[in-house]
């Protein structure tokens, strides 16, 4: 049982290093997608301020396709926070318990 106990608390440990991998992956897909949104804001401007007609609708549609991926980008990144988040409390309660059981049955 203690075996166990022991196998449990290294997976959970595991778990806690990829979860804090994740977090990081998650900053740096926010980050990504902050700079399709400002990319297809340049794109968008300079779209708009162009003379030549199909220079004016390439630039426009192509910044508006940058500034959709920025925008989905931004849901799947809170998305992946929430999911994040309570795979972080869930772990933090089964050390927890882990660690009282562990006392018990030591003690």
């Amino acid at each position: 049982l203690v075996r166990k106990v022991l196998d449990f608390e290294s997976s959970a440990e595991m778990f806690s290093v990829l979860v804090c991998k994740l977090q990081a992956f998650v900053l740096a897909f926010r980050s990504c997608s902050h700079l399709q949104k400002v990319f297809g804001d340049v794109l968008a401007e300079i779209g708009v301020k162009s003379s030549q007609l199909d220079a004016h609708r390439a630039l426009t549609v192509f910044g508006s396709v940058h500034r959709d991926i920025g925008r989905v980008g931004m849901r799947a990144a809170n998305a992946f926070v929430s999911v994040l988040r309570d795979l972080g409390t869930f772990l933090g309660k089964v050390l927890g318990i882990l660690s009282d059981f562990m006392c018990y049955q030591f003690h």
